[in-house]
């Protein structure tokens, strides 16, 4: 009985120990493989912390054996392997390095330092499908690597050769598309192509939506005459302008399916403040603004498409502060790209606690292709601190005698 007993306890503190170093090889990867010396995973453990921690080149081969004994004895351990090829890199061993990296990124989709070198490679190789492949593979493990992926994938905007496979790829509605396309639309070199992709989604299963365009629309409000812009927009937005938008969007502030500069833009900053909220009197929403500073602040503003001719323009205020100092009004400026001039402004008047009509005739000339509609508050000489809400924002055109 004792001979038959002896191996089945030696086997089973065997077991003991590597359930052991199973369950502590990540939370306690020295202590891991000091109980299991010969447990792969505790070994592997063990060799990734001392990757992380050292300090010295001196450690590198030492590294190196555990990385290897680790391999033999859990073969399937990418961790190990990795480690392996980083190593080569580090020594510039840069051939034998990439061969190991890709066993490893052909072996699983999990491990993020082999898939990003593949990456690297195959944008220096100029694979630009590869490069798909690889970023949407590192940005789906680390959110983090969009930092390195998506500068890669703005070149290939620019190169414009895969605009086609670039946006079969964003047609499937990978997790980081609209982060992506608002990248582009902040750090983009390449308009011309970046206006191609745009279309190219525009006419497939998936078509940009209007967060996915405003940034790109917003950057290039600048750059860009704005008729050319408005045109450009009408061709890729999800939605055109119904009838009642086709002079101003959102002029209820109830929403609209536009994006800006076609859409409000609101600003927040140290004097002035500007949200849609609820209506003071519970009727639908409406535009709240808070002024206080010594400096001129813009609350608001959208790009109108207003052809040129006599409009009248009207809105309520409800004021909660007195509004007797022409401090907060709404100014008109033609915009064409990089040029821009003042047309027209008129400071809002109203009645404490009670909504108040106003109207104005408003002047678009010939020369303005882009009337820019801008809520802003001038100080008086002394400024006093305003509040109110404004609604209803309408344009009428004035029928000539």
């Amino acid at each position: 009985m004792a001979l038959i007993a002896v191996p089945g306890i030696l086997l089973g503190a065997a077991a003991a120990s590597s359930a052991l170093g199973f369950s502590l090889a990540r939370t306690n990867p020295n202590l891991a493989a000091a109980i299991a010396p010969l447990h792969g995973p505790a070994l592997g453990a063990k060799t990734e912390l001392r990757v992380q921690t050292s300090r010295s080149v001196d450690e590198v081969d030492a590294i190196k054996q555990m990385a290897v004994e680790t391999l033999r004895l859990a073969p399937l351990d990418f961790d190990a392997a990795r480690s392996l090829g980083a190593i080569a890199i580090g020594q510039q061993k840069l051939p034998y390095a990439t061969n190991i990296m890709r066993l490893v990124s052909k072996a699983t989709l999990r491990e993020p330092i082999s898939h990003a070198w593949m990456l690297d490679q195959a944008y220096l190789a100029k694979d630009f499908n590869e490069v798909l492949r690889q970023s949407d593979i590192v940005i789906r493990q680390q959110s983090s690597m969009e930092a390195a992926a998506f500068p890669m994938l703005n070149s290939l905007v620019s190169d414009g050769r895969v605009l086609g496979s670039l946006a079969d790829f964003l047609v499937k509605d990978p997790p980081w598309r609209a982060s992506f396309l608002t990248h582009m639309g902040e750090k983009g070199q390449a308009p011309s192509n970046e206006f191609k992709l745009f279309k190219l989604l525009k006419n497939s299963k998936k078509p940009p939506t209007t967060a996915e365009l405003r940034t790109w629309f917003l950057v290039h409000l600048a750059d860009t005459p704005a008729r050319k812009l408005t045109s450009q927009y009408l061709e890729v937005a999800p939605d055109g302008f119904s009838n009642a938008e086709r002079f101003i969007r959102n002029g209820d502030f109830s929403g609209t399916r536009a994006a800006p500069p076609f859409d409000w833009s609101l600003y927040v900053q140290e004097g002035g403040f500007a949200e849609i909220d609820r209506s003071p009197t519970g009727d639908g929403k409406a535009l709240y603004i808070e002024f206080d500073s010594r400096e001129p602040i813009t609350h608001a503003f959208q790009l109108l498409t207003l052809p040129p001719g006599r409009y009248l323009f009207t809105l309520r205020t409800y004021a909660l502060t007195d509004l007797d100092r022409g401090q907060t009004g709404a100014a008109f400026i033609c915009s064409n790209g990089r040029q821009s001039a003042p047309l027209q402004r008129f400071a809002f008047g109203g009645i404490v606690d009670q909504w108040a009509r106003m109207q104005w005739e408003v002047t678009i000339p010939a020369s303005c292709e882009g009337p820019r509609l801008q809520i802003d508050s001038q100080p008086a000489t002394v400024a006093d601190a305003e509040q109110l809400f404004i609604d209803d924002l309408q344009f009428e055109r004035v029928r000539q005698p």
